[in-house]
């Protein structure tokens, strides 16, 4: 009987709109460059306005390329404003045991909420994000 309670519960909220399910949820892709270059290993945030909302995280590849991850293994982001984070900071260690730290090579401005703005909207979305030094 809890089983079946459980079951039924986690199926309402993940098609319950606006419940936090999965309904709420657009992909998003994109390329992060900096000063016209592609940026790899670059930590991406989408922290949505929205009241309740979720940060959606991905880590750039070798191409400056990202797909966002609402949670583990929950493509996407939630739909509506967000303040887009960039950092290539990674502190020794925090990752994989004996790594060295890796310096910023993306200016603070674009670490702090609100720098960057952006719109996600129902279905894909291709955001690219274009960094510069200055």
């Amino acid at each position: 009987m809890r089983t079946m309670i459980l079951i039924l519960a986690l199926g309402w909220l993940t098609c319950c709109p606006g419940c936090g399910g999965t309904s709420d949820l657009a992909t998003v892709q994109g390329v992060v460059t900096l000063d016209g270059q592609p940026l790899p290993d670059a930590q991406v945030w989408f922290d949505p306005q929205a009241e309740g909302g979720r940060t959606s995280t991905a880590v750039t590849d070798s191409s400056g390329r990202f797909e966002l991850l609402y949670a583990a293994g929950v493509k996407g982001a939630m739909i509506g404003e967000h303040h887009v984070r960039i950092s290539t900071y990674v502190e020794g260690g925090e990752v994989e045991v004996n790594q060295p730290t890796i310096t910023e090579k993306v200016p603070a401005k674009y670490a702090e909420p609100g720098a960057i703005k952006t719109q996600v909207s129902p279905g894909k979305n291709t955001i690219n994000i274009e960094l510069d030094s200055k």
